[in-house]
């Protein structure tokens, strides 16, 4: 059959909605019809050219080399070809095509010709093109969206989920549970409820919506809504029923977290309060949480705060300042902390401790403001009390030191008084006990000279003590003068004293170099005179007497001064008894003294803050050590 002579062909072919051509057995265009003319815009002779030529003029460039390759591969196997391609049109644009080619065999079975359409499926492939986005904007919001479909097909009952249904459930991507499985998921006490909203749905075609917890198939719990709708047929009745199911589990933790979280902080003794941002034009900013401490602390009520923001306080007018300030703060994005005071609804003045913070989005943008207001007035009224309890300490102080300072005065007055009135009788009876033994030493037995030497003694060693009482009390009492003290230069000051005093005693002394303290040089001299003259003293029994006057770190960085000699020693059980007053540990028949020298040190070393201690052994001897500290100034006098 001749399409070109054949008229009821033509007439056929011209009146269907298809683009239809044939070929050769070897491929050569031998006809097209009036739908390829039309659509193409050439004439019969030049489309038969152009096809002559191949299909890459007409077909897109993208679809060309494949429409070729099947074309080729059909030519040689005789194979039908259906494909889909991109066909220029008159108006310059390309349409999507369906292409079937078929092969037209003789009697013999031989090719004999090739009939081929070409159907217009653009729309339809732009239709299928937005549905297959649709459903793939779809299964991506319900995966964000833990959201799921089903169907229920009537009557059959089957039940179809979607692959986000699925995966909701923890089951594989096109599972297909039938009814009665699709509803045990849900927990047993919720099961005939589900089934009454599912039968209530099929018969009467009433919508439902519900939150019930499920069990998925690997045992999670989860919180589902479900909703559901019928479908009705052309005769009304219902054939289908659709729903979804969204898995609400986080959604529900959030919420009970911020319920927990509301609750917490209305339960607070603290007053918490949200506040949006001021936006430019804002009078004040917007409320946007304020919990129940408010309305206890204040009086007024979270509506009357809504209504008139910061007019809502009565602040005095001493703290309006601080109010704006607080205000210029916040414009400034600054987070705030100060006192404030404000009136409450019933006039009390209530002081408030004000932490105000802003919170930043995720752009880093600040959106709120965070108030937390401590009730501070008891704290306030304390300070009050104390500030006014130590104005008047401070004036007993005084007055307590102006009497300290009287009695001070008195007591060096009457110090010196006793002194002047010791040593006259004292020194009367040195002189007349030295005038009898002079005068009539020859009518005096020995044991009256004894007893006239001994009368001698103590009167000089009463004189010491009297001198030493002095001494204690003037180093207790006097100025101290800070400043740079070379104690390396006065204790070989004191060693040379020492030696000329003592020409027999030839001990070895060593004094290191550098030794500097921040002090006064008259009190320190003080100290280390009593501490080395009492190293002569304690090691002049001894055949090779050793003093060392140095320095070690201690234990917090400070410098420790000591003094070491390898004498006498003594006895650590009584070390507390070093530093008082009068206090010896040696008979003044061993070794002369008063008891005042080291009390003298430990004063001296306490009005410089430092601190004094030693440590010896019975016949190994002793070392002294001292720290000097801040310097205390002494009370005037």
């Amino acid at each position: 059959m001749s399409p070109t002579s054949d008229g009821p062909f033509r007439l056929m072919t011209d009146a269907m909605p298809h683009m239809v051509w044939t070929a050769q057995a070897n491929g050569s265009i031998t006809y097209v019809n009036q739908k390829w003319l039309d659509y193409t815009g050439l004439s019969v002779s030049d489309s038969l050219e152009s096809l002559a030529k191949g299909w890459a003029s007409l077909v897109h460039p993208d679809d060309g080399p494949r429409a070729s390759v099947l074309w080729q591969q059909a030519l040689a196997s005789g194979q039908a070809v259906d494909m889909e391609c991109r066909l220029l049109g008159a108006d310059g644009g390309y349409r999507w095509m369906l292409v079937r080619i078929v092969a037209q065999r003789n009697e013999t079975g031989q090719i004999s010709q090739w009939l081929g359409t070409f159907t217009d499926i653009d729309e339809l492939k732009q239709a299928s093109e937005l549905l297959e986005k649709n459903l793939s904007m779809n299964r991506i919001a319900g995966r964000v969206a833990l959201l799921g479909g089903w169907t229920i097909d009537l009557p059959q009952r089957t039940l179809t989920w979607s692959d986000e249904n699925c995966a909701i459930h923890d089951v594989p991507p096109g599972y297909q549970p039938t009814l009665q499985e699709g509803i045990s998921y849900f927990l047993p006490e919720h099961r005939a409820e589900v089934i009454r909203h599912v039968e209530a749905c099929a018969e009467h075609g009433t919508a439902y919506e519900f939150i019930l917890p499920k069990l998925t198939a690997r045992g999670r719990k989860i919180w589902v809504r479900s909703l559901g709708e019928a479908v009705r047929g052309a005769d009304g009745k219902v054939v289908r029923l659709q729903g979804a199911f969204q898995d609400i589990t986080q959604q529900r933790a959030a919420q009970a977290h911020l319920r927990l979280l509301e609750t917490a902080v209305s339960r607070l003794n603290d007053i918490v309060i949200i506040l949006e941002a001021d936006e430019p034009e804002a009078a004040s900013p917007r409320l946007v949480f304020v919990n129940d401490a408010f309305e206890r602390h204040t009086g007024y009520t979270r509506q009357e705060l809504h209504q008139n923001g910061w007019a809502t306080f009565q602040v005095p007018q001493a703290h309006r300042t601080s109010l704006q300030q607080i205000r210029e703060d916040m414009k400034a994005c600054k987070a705030v902390r100060a006192d404030i005071a404000i009136h409450t609804r019933h006039g009390h003045e209530l002081w408030l401790e004000m932490d105000i913070a802003p919170i930043a989005d995720e752009s880093g943008k600040f959106t709120h403001w965070v108030a937390v207001g401590r009730n501070i007035t008891e704290r306030r009224h304390q300070q009050q009390q104390i500030l006014s309890l130590n104005s008047e300490l401070e004036q007993r102080v005084l007055e307590r030191t102006a009497q300290l300072a009287a009695a001070n005065r008195e007591l060096e007055s009457f110090a010196y008084s006793v002194s002047h009135d010791l040593r006259s009788p004292l020194n009367t009876i040195d002189a007349f006990s030295q005038l009898l033994l002079r005068l009539d030493a020859e009518n005096i037995s020995d044991k009256g000279k004894h007893y006239l030497d001994r009368i001698g003694v103590s009167v000089k060693h009463m004189g010491e003590l009297i001198e030493g009482l002095l001494t204690l009390t003037h180093l207790s009492r006097g100025q101290i003068n800070s400043e740079v003290v070379d104690l390396t230069a006065l204790a070989l000051r004191i060693e040379k004293d020492c030696r000329r005093r003592d020409p027999r005693h030839k001990p070895r002394v060593h004094i290191q170099e550098g030794l500097i303290a921040q002090g006064d040089t008259r009190l320190l001299a003080a100290v280390l005179q009593n501490l080395m003259d009492n190293a002569w003293k304690f090691s002049s029994r001894h055949a090779l007497a050793q003093i060392v006057v140095g320095s070690e770190p201690g234990s917090n960085g400070e410098t420790v001064f000591f003094v070491n000699d390898n004498g006498a020693g003594f006895d650590m059980a009584f070390a507390g008894k070093l530093f008082g007053t009068f206090e010896r540990l040696h008979s003044p028949g061993d070794f002369p003294g008063t008891g005042i020298g080291l009390a003298t040190v430990k004063r001296v070393i306490e009005r410089h803050g430092g601190r004094v201690w030693a440590q010896g052994k019975v016949g190994d001897g002793a070392t002294f050590y001292f720290t000097v500290g801040q310097v205390t100034v002494p009370l005037a006098g």
